[in-house]
């Protein structure tokens, strides 16, 4: 059962009620809008993993985002 503030995303592997709860984000490059997501689901909580050529490791870990190569991060995503 969903409890009041989860984050749920329809289609994913649904349970009965067609909804699944998000516990992770994965983005594709940490620039502006890359930033207001991770800002947003640390701020929910949320593991979140990244990967930016552009974006040393340690930028990333004082930012709360854990770096990862583009394979893992394919790997780990659910929505691409």
């Amino acid at each position: 059962m969903l409890a009041e503030g989860d984050l749920v995303v329809a289609g994913l592997d649904a349970d009965a009620e067609g909804l699944q709860r998000v516990d992770h984000v994965t983005a594709h490059g940490l620039g502006q809008v890359g930033r207001v997501v991770a800002d947003r689901a640390l701020g929910l909580k949320m593991r979140v993993v990244a990967y930016d050529p552009f974006v040393s490791g340690a930028d990333m870990a004082s930012f709360g985002v854990q770096s990862v190569t583009l394979d893992e991060l394919y790997a780990q995503a659910d929505v691409v």
